[in-house]
Order: C-alpha cells, then sequence, then structure tokens
C-alpha cells in the first residue's frame, strides 16, 4: 500500500489560518485503520481535523495545537483529514496509510 500524500500541506500562516487540501479515506474498509504522520517544517502550529461528510470537519482528539511531528491514528470511519494550520511562517506536511 503506498501512502497518500499532501506536500506541503498548508504553509505560512502568520497572517491567516490555512487549511490544506483533504486526502480521501475509504470509509467502506473493514476494519478502518488509519495512520496519519505530520511534518512541522520551521515554526507552525495545527490541528489534525477529519470529516465525517466531506462539509463539517473536526479537530482530531489527539491533534489540537500541535507544533512538532506527530504520529496519530484514526480508528473510526471518516471520509477525509485535512491539517488546519493555525500560526506560523513555517509549513506541514500529511501522509496518511490506510489499511483495512
Amino acid at each position: 500500500v503506498q501512502p497518500q500524500m499532501q506536500t506541503p500541506a498548508t504553509s505560512d500562516a502568520s497572517s491567516e489560518e490555512k487549511l490544506g487540501t483533504s486526502i480521501g479515506l475509504d470509509h467502506h474498509k473493514n476494519p478502518f485503520n488509519v495512520t496519519v504522520f505530520s511534518d512541522a517544517v520551521g515554526t507552525a502550529t495545527y490541528t489534525v481535523q477529519v470529516t465525517p461528510d466531506g462539509t463539517n470537519w473536526y479537530d482530531h482528539p489527539s491533534g489540537a495545537g500541535l507544533s512538532t511531528d506527530a504520529l496519530l491514528n484514526i480508528a473510526f470511519p471518516v471520509l477525509g483529514v485535512r491539517i488546519k494550520q493555525t500560526a506560523g511562517a513555517g509549513s506541514v506536511n500529511l501522509r496518511t496509510i490506510q489499511a483495512g
């Protein structure tokens, strides 16, 4: 399985919040398991968000207010994942691997 990747997901949120393009996930996989890798480059404060419907976005329970690289798990079915960068002139890259 090849990881899906956004590079960069976001960049330079020093003057305004930036949203990364979402990575679509197959919510029909059973069991649903996604590993999310985020790579903060430079100074960046960000949150990993998930969506159940492609319209409404929610902060991942372990992925809010991050400022360093992170490794997260999504064990509940969602349609997509993205980065919301709230501060900093750096950037955040996002990769996912989905198994099931």
